[in-house]
């Protein structure tokens, strides 16, 4: 299980959380539901190891502090919503299979390509890609991964409504399969497809909802139309 205690979250003086807990329950989706600027990147890149992140707390995966496991990177895979996972000048099927070898799984890099349908373009530099292909790319990364806690920063964004719905099959199929997975999005449609429970910013703590109504409404109850903040 990945759990986040007692945790102090920020940068500088900015506090996103303060004395937060929550735990991530195996074969789930977990919709992080927030407005752009609340802090859902940070809490993201705090739970894949970033230590300067915490101020206080830990963030314990399978019994043990992340940041004092050497195993972490093959069970944990972040998938970050800018391109610092992809190098411009290499392929597609160069990062399945550099996923393959740093996560040591044995998940087939074609079938990973298959199930996003970036076969037609895996060979191709991703500098060539557009932003829904560089998409494709990193869900298919999360899949070939095998990683038992997937955490991802706008997955669906710039997809097409048939390579949504791809996207949204591999979540599911990679859940089946045993990953639990916390998927980060301020658009609270493209939740209301994939999650089964949502973690909303109550303050500086959090706390996990049950799946009851639309996503819409939970996000309007929780912060407002209006609703901005920095972080």
């Amino acid at each position: 299980m990945l759990s986040l205690q007692h945790a102090t979250i920020g940068y500088g003086r900015n506090i996103i959380l303060e004395d937060a807990s929550f735990e991530l329950r195996p074969k789930s989706i977990c919709g992080l539901v927030a407005p752009n600027g609340f802090g859902k990147t940070t809490l993201l890149r705090a739970l894949s190891g970033t230590a300067s992140l915490m101020k206080h707390g830990s963030v314990v995966l399978d019994g043990e502090s992340v940041y004092a496991r050497q195993d972490v990177r093959t069970k944990l895979f972040f998938g970050p919503s800018d391109e610092s996972l992809l190098y411009p000048q290499k392929t597609g099927t160069f990062h399945l299979k550099l996923v393959q070898e740093l996560w040591e799984s044995d998940a087939e890099s074609g079938t990973a390509a298959a199930l996003l349908g970036i076969e037609g373009f895996a060979g191709r530099p991703v500098r060539t890609y557009s932003q829904g292909m560089k998409r494709q790319l990193l869900l298919a990364m999360a899949y070939a991964s095998q990683a038992s806690y997937i955490l991802l920063d706008e997955p669906l964004n710039a997809l097409d409504p048939d390579k949504a719905e791809r996207g949204c099959a591999a979540l599911f199929r990679m859940a089946e399969e045993g990953a639990s997975i916390l998927v980060a999005s301020h658009q609270p449609e493209e939740l209301d497809r994939i999650c089964d429970s949502y973690m909303v910013f109550k303050g500086t703590k959090l706390a996990v909802v049950p799946k009851q109504g639309s996503c819409r409404e939970l996000f309007h109850r929780c912060y407002g139309k209006d609703a901005e903040r920095q972080g």
